[in-house]
């Protein structure tokens, strides 16, 4: 009776043994072509991402202008003269310029964070895709080369 449940033992580890073995298989390789792929969508990416960010600084250098605009026409206030209605209705004139400046920089800073989002979401999705690829050596260095001889990095 001994000897049963040490051999329902020893066949369950090597079932065990034999169950991890097949479990342990080699990360999937991918083609030269899904590489190539990769590599030219982030080719992509860092264009819109160069896009983007020149986008924002021209942004924020129109939004900073408008800004000290307004400060300045704000500073002019106490000068009107109170009774000189065209003097009154010009300086309300620029402030309402001004305010409609405003609102048209407020939906381009909208229109940017919509851009920045739908960025975000293509660099994760690149990234779920392309980051963890596993490719031969050879597939590497002849996607090097091609993209060495058309002038892009890597």
């Amino acid at each position: 009776m001994l000897k049963l449940p040490f051999l329902v033992t020893v066949s369950l580890l090597f079932s065990l043994g034999t169950i991890h073995a097949q479990t342990s298989k080699a990360p999937k390789l991918s083609t030269r072509d899904e590489y190539r792929a990769c590599q030219k969508e982030d080719d992509e990416l860092k264009k819109k991402r160069s896009l983007l960010t020149d986008e924002s600084e021209t942004h924020s250098a129109n939004l900073k202008r408008i800004q000290d605009e307004m400060q300045a026409h704000v500073a002019t206030q106490a000068m009107v003269n109170a009774s000189d209605e065209a003097a009154v209705v010009a300086f309300n004139e620029k402030i309402q310029a001004l305010n409609t400046q405003v609102g048209t920089s407020n939906k381009e800073a909208e229109r940017l964070n919509q851009e920045q989002h739908r960025f975000n979401a293509w660099t994760a999705a690149l990234n779920q895709r392309c980051a963890g690829m596993v490719v031969s050596y050879a597939d590497h260095e002849a996607i090097r080369r091609e993209r060495a001889e058309t002038g892009k990095k890597k």
